[in-house]
């Protein structure tokens, strides 16, 4: 057990008391023109218009790829928290729920919250701005259908 407590910072988590919070995020996507060649021709959706566009099976797989990614155990080597899950609300919002033991939550419920916007848009987002949904990878040439990416975070310009 000590060699445990070693190499991933903890005890025996039965024993602690532990606390949810959860974190709200905006979540808005761009939709790329397929007539067009310009790489800034699209329109940006958020809110609920942005979760309408997007269909249950791509938001389930960005869901999943963030929960498999045990983000948690890279905030402070994983001594900290013990989870962080994400789900994406009808009203356009992405929610993420983090598990730490009860003495943490005053500490580091600010600093989790903005390393968790940092993860969302410039850490583990980060290859979702490129990552492209229904439409092959050279987006501008094939010209059938529109093209999608999401972005986290507060976005640059808003078209609903």
């Amino acid at each position: 057990m000590e060699i445990l407590k070693r190499i991933f910072g903890r005890g025996n988590e039965e024993e602690e008391p532990m606390k949810e919070l959860t974190f709200s995020f905006p979540f808005y996507i761009r939709v790329y023109d397929p007539s067009s060649h310009e790489e800034d021709a699209y329109t940006e959706l958020s809110g609920k218009a942005a979760y309408e566009y997007t269909d249950e099976e791509t938001r389930g797989d960005v869901i999943w790829d963030f929960n498999e990614s045990h983000l948690a155990y890279y905030f402070k080597e994983g001594s900290v928290m013990r989870s962080a899950v994400m789900d994406f609300k009808e009203d356009g919002t992405i929610q993420i729920t983090v598990t730490l033991p009860d003495k943490y939550v005053s500490s580091y419920q600010q600093e989790i919250q903005f390393w968790l916007k940092g993860q969302l848009s410039d850490g583990w987002g980060e290859h979702y701005e490129g990552l492209l949904y229904g439409h092959p990878a050279e987006i501008y040439d094939s010209g059938e259908q529109e093209s999608y990416e999401f972005c986290f975070g507060i976005p640059e310009k808003t078209e609903v």
